[in-house]
């Protein structure tokens, strides 16, 4: 019984050891490497000298006549653009404001320098007005 004992004993120590050594084993870990520290290029600015043709004056290039830019003369877009289509009275007025005035003056000496144009004029009312307010101040603009 005794050698029985002594070879469980025997067993249970090499048994104990041997879990006890997979145990470190396992949790044991081998040290990584670091790493590889990994060093940009250098940036180099390549400076590209542009080369800039000298510019000579021609005494021809006095008599080139260049394109106006813009809209026509004497068209509907040259009139919006450079004169003004609208004429705006002031809120609750029947006369017009010094604004309004001098584009009029404009319009008028628009259509002198283009006497083939023809043109409407009309008159509307403001959305913001009932009819009867918008009528009865209509009126008195429309007879200055």
């Amino acid at each position: 019984a005794q050698a029985r004992r002594s070879n469980m004993r025997s067993f249970m120590m090499t048994s104990a050891s041997l879990a006890l050594f997979i145990g470190v084993a396992a949790c044991s870990s081998t040290p990584k490497e670091p790493a590889p520290v990994v060093t940009p290029d250098p940036v180099v600015e390549e400076v590209v000298e542009e080369f800039v043709e000298p510019i000579v004056r021609d005494d021809s290039m006095d008599n080139i006549v260049t394109e106006p830019t813009g809209p026509a003369k004497g068209s509907l877009q040259d009139f919006q653009v450079n004169v003004g289509d609208r004429v705006y009275f002031d809120l609750d007025q029947y006369r017009l404001g010094a604004d309004a005035q001098d584009i009029l003056k404009r319009q008028a000496a628009w259509l002198s320098s283009y006497p083939g144009v023809n043109i409407l004029v009309a008159g509307n009312c403001d959305e913001r007005g009932t009819r009867e307010y918008n009528l009865a101040l209509g009126e008195p603009r429309a007879s200055i």
